[in-house]
């Protein structure tokens, strides 16, 4: 049960009640301390290819999946139904698992990347270093 002073934290639906600080402070002290958390949400399938090595030697197989555990328990399914896999997956087998991740795409002017390049001591020594080389890569010395 919720009392007066209990600190709720808010976790996408679900509430938590943190109990040790439940009965302390007044109503306002406790909307005060309240922390809400992120959201955890389902992370979306991800693209795998999954594979191992026999004494008949490579297999592989792509699935979807959200997570490493998923993704060889769909791949072993498939080795398994596969006629034309002879030994497939045991306990002791090694899998490969190769995450393709949608690619990331970026859109920058030629002018800005010249610009950043340009001497700077705001990114200390190692930006010192990092823009020098991408003069260089330019041309600009």
């Amino acid at each position: 049960m919720i009392g007066p002073g209990s600190h709720v934290f808010e976790l996408g639906h679900a509430f938590m009640v943190d109990r040790a600080a439940a009965g302390k402070g007044t109503p306002d002290e406790a909307k005060k301390r309240q922390t809400k958390c992120a959201t955890i949400l389902p992370m979306p399938a991800s693209r795998c290819r999954v594979s191992y090595t026999d004494s008949e030697g490579s297999h592989s197989v792509e699935v979807h999946a959200e997570t490493l555990y998923e993704a060889v328990a769909i791949a072993v399914a498939e080795f398994k139904q596969d006629q034309t896999v002879p030994h497939p997956p045991e306990p002791a087998t090694e899998l490969t698992v190769a995450v393709f991740r949608p690619p990331v795409e970026h859109k920058i002017k030629l002018a800005q990347v010249a610009k950043w390049a340009e001497p700077s001591t705001k990114d200390g020594p190692s930006g010192l270093l990092k823009r020098e080389r991408v003069r260089i890569l330019l041309g600009r010395t």
